[in-house]
């Protein structure tokens, strides 16, 4: 079992449905959960372009209007993991309007509607996913049945990407704490062995230090995964502040740790 490649297709897969079933119209939801939710159906979040990565005002994908009721979908999305063997698709893109000011939105995309290329990544010896990038050009949609919408939320639209983002970050906090639990029993079993040939006392100090730093840093990311999960309405909007601090800790202070369990 490759568990790394597990946890990205199961991610996207989990933030997908949740993004449609809180943001989908009536018919989006009858038509598209019904096959997202079958077991051997992948999805994919794709956020990511070349000279943007994932900064909102840098994405050039586009859903231009043709009528009041079809539009044309234009976009290259690099980086996107588990895009090259997805069946469905999230894809942010700029919704232009002849009448109002243009949104930014996000549109569903079946397998049959992209070209794709796919790189196998590794990263320190772990397959990450299968990654690489869509394009889309020319492709005819109807806004109604592909475009999730917010209109109930203070930011439009961009609360879409928003939640995706926290769910992300949310998914990343589970794993990394489960992780850094794995490294901490390696540490405490390394100080045993360490004591058992006969170490001394300021070396099996600076392994307790380390490990005390790696404890310290799971229970921060693992309180505030716990925090937000427990909300019972996990409205993700509430936890803004939380959330933040939990992507430095895993941005920053969790690779440390790793950097520090791999010195020892």
């Amino acid at each position: 079992l490759d568990l790394p490649f597990c946890s990205s297709l199961a991610a996207h897969s989990v933030i997908s449905l949740d993004l449609i079933f809180k943001f989908a119209t009536y018919d989006q939801k009858n038509y598209y959960l019904k096959k997202m939710l079958k077991p051997d159906c992948i999805s994919a979040i794709c956020n990511s372009e070349e000279g943007a990565g994932t900064d909102l005002k840098k994405i050039k994908a586009t859903v231009d209007p043709i009528d009041q009721h079809h539009s044309t979908v234009n976009l290259y999305k690099s980086c996107a993991t588990n895009a090259s063997e997805a069946d469905f698709i999230l894809a942010s893109a700029w919704v232009k309007s002849s009448t109002s000011k243009d949104t930014l939105g996000v549109i569903i995309l079946e397998k049959s509607e992209w070209s794709s290329w796919s790189l196998q990544q590794e990263l320190m010896g772990f397959r990450t996913g299968i990654t690489g990038g869509i394009n889309v050009k020319n492709l005819k949609i109807s806004i109604q049945e592909r475009l999730l919408t917010a209109p109930n939320e203070k930011y439009g639209n961009v609360a879409i990407l928003k939640r995706c983002f926290d769910m992300e970050r949310l998914f990343l906090g589970v794993m990394v704490s489960g992780m850094l639990a794995a490294i901490e029993e390696e540490t405490i079993t390394l100080i045993k062995n360490k004591e058992l040939e006969g170490f001394k006392y300021s070396d099996k100090q600076y392994l307790q230090e380390k490990l005390v730093e790696i404890y310290s840093i799971r229970t921060s990311i693992q309180m505030i995964v716990e925090q937000v999960l427990l909300e019972e309405k996990f409205n993700l909007q509430n936890y803004s502040k939380e959330l933040s601090l939990l992507k430095i800790l895993i941005n920053e202070k969790a690779v440390q740790a790793v950097i520090n369990h791999f010195e020892l």
